[in-house]
């Protein structure tokens, strides 16, 4: 059952995509991803305009470690979500 709902999923999104750019566009796509793991890089949206920008996802890990140091978090021992659900 799950198996045939899988099936009719894919087919109704390819005919939902135009099929004269749907191969060049997969293999473009495969492309970028086989680059960007064999280099450990990421994409993200660059902080000013908009675009979007490739780098080693260990430079993103570090960038987002400072963050989190120079910013003063602390670390809670409760959950707070039905605090803040009910307000």
């Amino acid at each position: 059952m799950c198996e045939d709902l899988m099936r009719d999923k894919v087919k109704t999104q390819k005919k939902a995509i135009p099929q004269h750019n749907n191969h060049r566009e997969y293999i473009t796509i495969k492309s970028i991803q086989t680059k960007l793991r064999e280099n450990n890089a990421m994409i993200t949206p660059a902080d000013k305009g908009n675009s979007v920008v490739a780098f080693p996802t260990q430079q993103n890990n570090t960038k987002i470690q400072d963050f989190i140091d120079k910013s003063n978090f602390q670390t809670s021992t409760v959950n707070p979500t039905k605090t803040f659900q009910t307000k």
